[in-house]
This record gives C-alpha cells, structure tokens and sequence, in this order.
C-alpha cells in the first residue's frame, strides 16, 4: 500500500540519479577532449619555442682598459686623442720626471758610497782592525739604498704608458701640463678589433641554448651579422630571470664598433 508523498520520493530520486549520471558523462566529456588537445597543445608551444626570439644585444671589446697613474708630476705629451687610434707599443702618454730622474741618480750615488763603506769595513774586518757592529751596520745601509733606488727606478717605469694592445681612444679627460688625481682614471682605451656581443636572454632559453648560431642586426649599420655564442655569465638574475650570455662575430666585421646595439635572433639549433 502506497503511502502519500511516496510518488513525489520516487521521482525526486529518479531525477537525481539521472543528473548523476549526466554530470558523469559531461566530466568524462571534458578529459576525452583535454586528452585530444594534448597534441595539439604540445605542437603549439613547441611551434612557439621554434618561433625566432627577438634579444637585444650591445657590441663590446674584448680589450679595454681604463688608466691611471700614481705618479705626482705633469703630463708633458699626449700621444693620441680621442677617436684616434694607435697601435700596440705606442706611446700614449709621456710624464714630466725630469725630477725624478735626478733623484735616482742621486740614490745611485748613494748606492755607490754604501759599497765603498762596506768593502772598507769588511777590509778592516778581515785584518783584525776593524769592527763587526760597524760592518753589519754598513751593510743594513747599503741593503737600504738598493731598496730605495729599485723603488724609483720601478716607478719611472711609468713615467711612458704605452699601448698594451691595438685599439683606440674612447675617453680622454686630462691635458698636456696637468697632473693627474692618484687612482682617478683620465685615459680609457679599447680593443677594435676583437669584439664580442652581450646579450641577455631570459633565463627560460638557457637549456636550448647551447652552442648557437645567432643573427645580430646592428641598429646603427643596418646590417645583419652571423655571429656563435661562445660563454655565458654563469649567474642567473632572480629578479629579472635573465642571464648574460656573450657571442663572437663568425669573420671580419667592418664597420662594427664598440658600444653599437641591436636585435639578436636566435637560429635554428645547430647539431655539430
């Protein structure tokens, strides 16, 4: 015998089985159509990671150097200007140590006087009329002096700065008659013709990086150069995740200075 509200159960329970089995076949719907999208979706981010990735570069030389001097006189001749260029072995700066030079001979006078009082104590010494105190102290002073004659005669070194490689001058800041300020550079100096590119890449690109050909594309030039990564800077910045790496023109490059920029693009990965 049925009781009342006993139809009303039945269908409320048939309704909910059947929006069970509806919400099956809609969650087994959406995982049969993700699986079928997993190709597709693979493709598309390794057609992505194919896709060329514009980077900007900077043209850098390998030699460079920044100068300085210690030593507290004039400047008497600058070799060569900014914008010139010089090669290895030129002078490119010539002290006033017309002074020092003096000085030096003066310690090597001294020098000698240090010997002859040092063969004459050790003369005595050796026929019993001198005294060992004496020829020690002749002695101690005579170390002194060599001392103090190689420390000028090192410093006079520098006196001449001449070029330590083929380049030219990118900065310039003293003239002929100054002095200039210890540990201050007044000369920069750079390499042109070996050169390098730094780029700094994301960090993401790092595993198909490797040994790269690029195309670099110099803004001011309007040209477009091969060029092959060589080196990395080894640390990954975990602010910005990017990484410094450096590549080296593939031949000659005229016209290709230091401090130019452009876009890098990565080419098809090499296997060599």
């Amino acid at each position: 015998m049925l009781r009342k509200g006993d139809g009303a159960s039945e269908r409320s329970l048939m309704g909910a089985r059947m929006m069970s089995r509806a919400g099956i076949q809609y969650v087994a719907l959406q995982v049969l159509v993700a699986v079928a999208m997993m190709p597709a979706q693979a493709l598309a981010d390794q057609q992505r990671a194919s896709v060329p990735t514009p980077l900007r570069g900077l043209v850098k030389s390998v030699h460079q150097a920044s100068l300085t001097s210690d030593i507290n006189t004039p400047i008497s001749e600058i070799g060569f200007r900014e914008g010139q260029r010089f090669q290895r072995g030129d002078r490119l700066v010539v002290f006033d140590c017309n002074r020092q030079r003096h000085e030096l001979a003066a310690l090597a006078a001294q020098v000698r006087e240090m010997e002859v009082s040092v063969e004459s104590n050790r003369y005595l010494d050796s026929n019993g009329a001198g005294n060992r105190s004496e020829t020690a102290v002749a002695e101690a002073r005579l170390a002194r002096a060599h001392a103090e004659w190689s420390a000028l005669e090192y410093r006079l070194r520098g006196c001449e700065i001449v070029a330590p490689f083929d380049g030219v001058v990118t900065d310039l800041t003293i003239n002929p008659h100054e002095i200039p300020q210890p540990g201050r550079p007044f000369l920069v100096i750079a390499g042109h013709e070996a050169l390098e590119i730094e780029i700094i890449i994301p960090s993401r690109l790092i595993p198909a990086l490797g040994d790269r050909v690029i195309r670099f594309a110099i803004d001011e030039t309007g040209r477009i150069y091969a060029a092959r990564v060589v080196r990395s800077g080894g640390v990954v910045d975990p602010v910005s995740q990017t990484l410094k790496v450096y590549a080296v023109f593939e031949g000659q490059v005229a016209g290709v200075l230091p401090g130019m920029s452009g876009t890098a693009e990565l080419a098809a990965h090499e296997n060599r």
